[in-house]
């Protein structure tokens, strides 16, 4: 049995390929400007993170500088503190050895 194809199924015939490739293209173009949204969300997240890194890092380094800052000034008071405790021991020294005498 042979069948015959009308002229109208031939001219019909691109224009089902030329849908198909349309919509293949528009799902394509869908889906890539899903990818870019993303992209440019990762990025824009990307940014935040590193300026809220640096920012710690920066406030790290502040507090380990106070931290140095009050370690130094606790050292001066303990010297501080020392040298009015050799004094009395020194007194004492002189007058065990004075009572002795």
């Amino acid at each position: 049995m042979c069948m015959l194809v009308s002229d109208a199924a031939v001219m019909r015939m691109p224009c089902v390929c030329c849908q198909t490739l349309q919509q293949y293209r528009g799902d394509s173009q869908t889906e890539t400007e899903v990818l870019l949204t993303r992209l440019e969300s990762m990025k824009d997240k990307n940014a935040h993170l590193e300026t809220s890194l640096s920012a710690e890092t920066r406030l790290k380094l502040d507090l380990f500088s106070a931290l140095g800052d009050a370690k130094r000034q606790m050292e001066i008071q303990q010297g501080q503190l020392n040298v009015p405790q050799c004094f009395w021991l020194g007194l004492r020294r002189e007058h065990r050895f004075f009572a002795a005498s």
